[in-house]
């Protein structure tokens, strides 16, 4: 009872059109196509959308990375601009543009010039601690917002608050105070 694989099919063959009529037989077929057909675009789906959920992935990444990209453009652009408008290279002469306004010149205490060094590239930081007597908390506010709104590079690095001694509801403030400048362009010839 060796039947080879001819024979199966042979025998298969003829049960079947026994078995049904020819309209059975051609739905079956097409059912059979559909299914063949079927399988392989529904793997092929699957494969699509896993690669689009993987491409969507980058680019809200790239999109997060653009953001952060703009935001730094704008930051540097605000920087130059206010390198441009201003040619103070002098903390004294930088403390005078934000006090001056604001009428607090005469509490400046002292300005002691401290350190200066060279920043990669074509920058300068000059460094100097100020004190400052008898301020009251609104004049300390619009001298942090000056400084912020300033037309040129100022930095606080550091800042001491205590009471004053001779009006407790009065500020003495301490500061470390950075200027950022151009360093001049070498002159070779």
């Amino acid at each position: 009872m060796n039947m080879s694989l001819k024979d199966i099919a042979e025998n298969i063959s003829q049960n079947f059109s026994k078995k049904y009529s020819r309209s059975s037989k051609v739905i079956f077929i097409l059912l059979l196509c559909f299914f063949l057909l079927l399988i392989p675009l529904y793997l092929y789906n699957k494969k699509a959308e896993k690669e689009l959920s993987v491409l969507n992935k980058r680019l809200n990444e790239f999109y997060a990375l653009t953001n952060e990209y703009n935001k730094l453009k704008v930051h540097i652009n605000t920087i130059d601009n206010k390198k441009s408008l201003s040619k103070i290279d002098s903390i004294i002469h930088a403390l005078d543009e934000v006090c001056l306004p604001l009428g607090i010149k005469g509490k400046i205490k002292s300005i002691k010039d401290l350190e200066e060094r060279e920043i990669e590239g074509r920058m300068k930081e000059k460094n100097a601690e100020v004190m400052l007597e008898q301020v009251s908390l609104n004049e300390l506010v619009n001298i942090f917002y000056k400084i912020e709104n300033v037309p040129m590079l100022l930095k606080i690095n550091k800042v001491s608050i205590e009471k004053s001694f001779a009006f407790p509801e009065l500020l003495d403030i301490s500061m470390s105070i950075s200027l950022f400048t151009e360093k001049a362009p070498n002159s070779s010839h």
